[in-house]
C-alpha cells in the first residue's frame, strides 16, 4: 500500500556505511539553489537527542513536559516525548511537516517504506542490489556504474548535480514558471515498475488517474500566463 502525500516525497535508501548523508549534504544545496523549498526526514538511532543538558528547553522537558516547542524570529523546533516508545511511522513523520511551504521532501532511511526512492549502492561493499527485489526503487546511484545493470536508470554518486538533475527533470518535472508538478514522479514510477528505461524530459508518460509512490495523481496546475504575455 502506498503512501499518500500531498507533496512528493523521495527516499535515499542504502546500507549502513554507503554515504547517504554525505550525498544528501552536496544534492540538497543544488536543489535549493534551483528555487525547491526541501523539507527532510532523517531515521535517527532511539536514543538520539536534539537538546542538550543544561538548557532550559532541555531541562523543562526532563521535569515532565511532555512537548516542549522552542521558538525564536530564525527558526523553532518542537520536542515531543513518546510516553509508550513504539516503531516510528514515516507517515507519521510527514503529518509532522508544514507541507504548504514545501516543495520535495527528501528521506533518509526507512528504506522498507512504500514511496519512491533511489538506491545508493557501492559494489566494492559486497551487498545485493536491494533494487532486484523493491519496485518502489526508481533509480540507483553508485560510485561505479559500469558495474550495475538492471532495468532503471543508474547515477554516478560522484556527482550529485546528476542526481539533482534526475530528481527535477525526471521526477519533478519542474514547468516554465518555475512551479514544481506533482505528477512527474508518478511517471517514472510507472515506467520503472514495468522494466522501462529513464524518460527525457520531452519523452515523460502521461500520469492521470495513476497512483505512484507517494500518493495519488492530481490534476496540474493551470498555468497562469507571464503579465508581460497578457498585456501583449
Amino acid at each position: 500500500m502506498s503512501i499518500q502525500t500531498r507533496i512528493p516525497v523521495i527516499g535515499f535508501a542504502a546500507t549502513s556505511g554507503t554515504g547517504k548523508t554525505t550525498l544528501l549534504l552536496k544534492v540538497v544545496p543544488l536543489l535549493r539553489a534551483r528555487g525547491l523549498r526541501i523539507g527532510l526526514i532523517k531515521r535517527a538511532h532511539h536514543t538520539f537527542d536534539t537538546d542538550k543538558p543544561g538548557k532550559d528547553s532541555y531541562e523543562l522537558r526532563k521535569a515532565g513536559a511532555s512537548q516542549v516547542l522552542v521558538g525564536s524570529d530564525h527558526r523553532w523546533a518542537l520536542v515531543v516525548e513518546n510516553d509508550t516508545p513504539a516503531e516510528i511511522k514515516l507517515i507519521d513523520m510527514l503529518n509532522n511537516l508544514r507541507a504548504e511551504t514545501l516543495d520535495l521532501v527528501l528521506v533518509e532511511g526507512f528504506k522498507s517504506e512504500p514511496i519512491a526512492k533511489i538506491e545508493l549502492h557501492r559494489p566494492s561493499l559486497g551487498q545485493p542490489l536491494m533494487a532486484a527485489t523493491d519496485a518502489n526503487i526508481v533509480a540507483v546511484a553508485t560510485d561505479d556504474p559500469r558495474l550495475v545493470e538492471i532495468g532503471i536508470p543508474v547515477l554516478d554518486m560522484n556527482r550529485p548535480e546528476d542526481v539533482a538533475d534526475f530528481i527535477c527533470d525526471q521526477l519533478l518535472n519542474r514547468t516554465l514558471d518555475g512551479r514544481v508538478s506533482r505528477l512527474s514522479a508518478a511517471a517514472l514510477h510507472y515506467s520503472a515498475r514495468r522494466g522501462k528505461t529513464a524518460t527525457t524530459p520531452n519523452e515523460r508518460v502521461p500520469v492521470r488517474s495513476r497512483t505512484h509512490a507517494f500518493g495519488k495523481a492530481q490534476s496540474p496546475t493551470k498555468l497562469k500566463k507571464p503579465r508581460s504575455a497578457r498585456s501583449a
